[in-house]
């Protein structure tokens, strides 16, 4: 494709998503979740998600635990690699989590509390994606789930700040200290909707489901070149490890691990090309993706599409 045609393809690509955005009504979300606000307030589309189904403990419906990735580029932005400038093209990882509406209010709900921990990306694909109880088999492996599920500390009171994990990795053993943890949160509840959404676009969830933030969000250095996909290519494939705590009242708690890759592209977002590389490196360390250069400004934004 000569340069004039590329142009008026990609010029025509980002007039339909600036369209799509727009057509959405924005919500104010002030407070809340970045990964909520970045749909509710910034009408910000991720690229490519999955969604996980979970029963936990003494309910009687699942949860719905997605992982997102966005990539976001300005339509005339410069690319100065490794400057972490707000010009530059942006990876965001998110993750949601969605309960039946009115949950909070429900038997199921009222003495909930979770907490929610995002680890590193591993370069490495699940035996079973869309099998929740063994999601984790080809990621990490048996013994460092059961070791990461039994080593959470109680979930605190509503607000309080979940346990930081690397405070716990003196207590695991050598081969599951490497896995980092890319984000931890506030202990939260479902009590209040003012930070939630009941349309989430793209998201393979049941009708009447509610989405809530997770405080799992992170925001990457993204590829140096305009053409250039290999970064966001590598993220809508490789897994990204949640652990879900979560405890009812005083009378019972459960850690879930599940490795969510947020392969599933959305209508309009580019489909990987390249491929994650050898997967079977011996070396733990070498598959756990460093999180690079994390950013904090977004600044205006547009997700880049290339179909």
């Amino acid at each position: 494709m000569d340069n004039l045609h590329r142009h008026r393809f990609l010029t025509a690509i980002l007039l339909y998503l600036t369209g799509t955005c727009l057509a959405q009504n924005a919500v104010s979300l002030p407070n809340c979740p970045m990964e909520l606000r970045r749909v509710g307030e910034d009408l910000q589309i991720y690229n490519s998600t999955r969604t996980l189904s979970y029963t936990f403990k003494r309910q009687s419906k699942p949860w719905y635990i997605t992982t997102a990735v966005t990539d976001v580029r300005l339509p005339n932005g410069e690319f100065v690699g490794g400057s972490s400038s707000e010009r530059d093209s942006r990876l965001e990882l998110s993750v949601f989590v969605s309960v039946p509406r009115g949950y909070g209010a429900s038997p199921d709900g009222r003495d909930i509390r979770f907490c929610s921990h995002m680890m590193a990306s591993v370069k490495l694909t699940s035996n079973n994606p869309a099998d929740a109880e063994s999601s984790c088999k080809g990621v990490i492996s048996d013994k460092c789930v059961k070791e990461y599920e039994n080593a959470t500390l109680p979930v605190p009171a509503l607000d309080q700040r979940c346990p930081d994990f690397s405070s716990l990795r003196s207590g695991l053993s050598a081969e599951c200290r490497n896995q980092l943890f890319a984000s931890d949160s506030l202990a939260r509840n479902f009590s209040s909707t003012r930070c939630s959404l009941d349309k989430m676009p793209y998201l393979d969830l049941p009708a009447n489901y509610t989405t809530f933030g997770t405080g799992g969000w992170v925001g990457l250095n993204g590829d140096d070149d305009r053409e250039d996909f290999d970064r966001y290519d590598m993220r809508v494939q490789e897994s990204i490890p949640v652990l879900m705590s979560v405890a009812n009242g005083n009378d019972s708690s459960e850690s879930k691990l599940l490795c969510i890759a947020p392969d599933q592209v959305v209508p309009g977002s580019r489909k990987p090309e390249s491929k994650l590389g050898d997967q079977d490196d011996g070396n733990a360390a070498s598959r756990v993706r460093g999180l690079g250069a994390v950013f904090l400004g977004v600044g205006i934004v547009m997700i880049f599409s290339l179909l």
